[in-house]
């Protein structure tokens, strides 16, 4: 699906403070933030995240003594960048969880994989399920238990000697979704050592635990929590995407 921007974007640059993240849109209701790789998305206490970063950042900015309230209707991975949506109050934490729950929210990821898929564009039927006691998911056969079916549609945007860079909407949300249906195939995402990948990603990884893989959400389109106007918003691409694939990106800019 295309998705026209039909509303104005209010950008910003990055907060003030060692954050990496950037916000795309600042709204009273929601914020859109372009997430780096890297960085977990939510997390217990004691472990940073998104999620605990942008509070803080919002209790310096208001100044007041009640603490802001900032939830998340959805996540992605910490090797993954790109869009996240941060709800600023309970009723449009609500909205965008019906939304989604509803897949009235729209959103296209750019993934490079090792290898070249065939044909060059498609659509890929699976049935998934995450491993018990394991971070990971796996393909199994329909009948397995606790099996949930996976269907992604993918277009290849752009290849060279030994590797392709697609664009890919997902009509089901399952956990390493887009990772797994790849790398079943024998198309690891690039740094994506849990699935199989034997190229490194940047930036370099700090820790056993890090994780940074050439997995973007690019895009999403959605509905205004308070008056249902459509908005739709693009992230940019973290510099790795330009380091690693100056040519390619550059024909799509």
């Amino acid at each position: 699906m295309h998705m026209d921007p039909s509303q104005p974007i209010v950008s910003s640059d990055s907060p003030s403070g060692p954050y990496d993240w950037s916000i795309l849109l600042d709204d009273p209701s929601f914020l859109v933030i372009n997430k780096p790789t890297g960085l977990l998305s939510q997390s217990t206490y004691g472990v940073d995240s998104l999620l605990f970063q942008v509070r803080r950042y919002l209790a310096g900015r208001e100044s007041t003594s009640k603490a802001p309230f900032a939830e998340l209707p959805h996540r992605i991975d910490r090797g993954t960048s790109g869009i996240v949506l941060v709800a600023r109050n309970r009723n449009a934490l609500r909205h965008f969880g019906e939304q989604f729950h509803s897949r009235k929210i729209a959103k296209s990821y750019l993934v490079a994989v090792a290898g070249k898929p065939e044909p060059e564009k498609g659509q890929w039927n699976d049935w998934m399920r995450k491993i018990p006691d394991t971070p990971k998911a796996e393909v199994v056969a329909p009948d397995s238990e606790g099996a949930r079916e996976a269907i992604l549609n993918y277009v290849t945007i752009e290849r060279n000697a030994d590797s392709s860079i697609h664009r890919v909407e997902l009509a089901t949300g399952r956990m390493h979704q887009i990772r797994l249906q790849f790398a079943s195939r024998g198309f690891p995402v690039l740094g994506d050592q849990a699935y199989g990948s034997q190229t490194p990603w940047l930036p370099p990884r700090r820790h056993d635990h890090d994780e940074h893989f050439a997995l973007h959400a690019e895009s999403i389109a959605f509905r205004h929590p308070k008056d249902a106007r459509p908005i739709a918003l693009t992230a940019p691409l973290p510099a790795a995407w330009h380091q690693c694939f100056p040519e390619e990106i550059a024909k799509l800019t």
